[in-house]
């Protein structure tokens, strides 16, 4: 079992090597798709990367949820055990893509008043 500490540093090197990825998938992503759309796919594969689920409903600590759904699914007790992980990986990717679209579009959108304003005045 893991100390506190060691739980702690477990979680920000998990999260950060989330972060990290998903910053060199938005690179690769097409620029010519709407903003809303590469925001949002990111805030999607933010929810499913990042989102910590029990790996049982007495567990007092936490895993990624997509490998709690997967492992409980193949090696644990079948779906009905992966219920709650998948639950929670739904919402949260839900709820991450329509964040991370809004934010994305309102500042494409901000962005893309300006460079028409900077044309305008030139």
């Amino acid at each position: 079992m893991l100390t506190t500490q060691s739980y702690i540093v477990a979680f920000a090197v998990w999260w950060l090597a989330a972060l990290v990825g998903l910053a060199v998938l938005l690179r690769w992503v097409p620029r010519r798709w709407p903003a809303w759309l590469r925001w949002g796919g990111m805030g999607m594969l933010a929810g499913l990367l990042m989102v910590p689920a029990p790996p049982q409903e007495s567990a007092e600590t936490l895993a990624p949820a997509l490998v709690v759904a997967v492992f409980n699914t193949l090696f644990g007790e079948g779906w009905a055990s992966a219920v709650p992980a998948v639950a929670s990986l739904l919402v949260a990717m839900a709820g991450m893509a329509v964040i991370a679209g809004v934010l994305g579009g309102i500042l494409a959108g901000r962005r893309e008043r300006a460079a028409n304003a900077a044309n305008d005045s030139a």
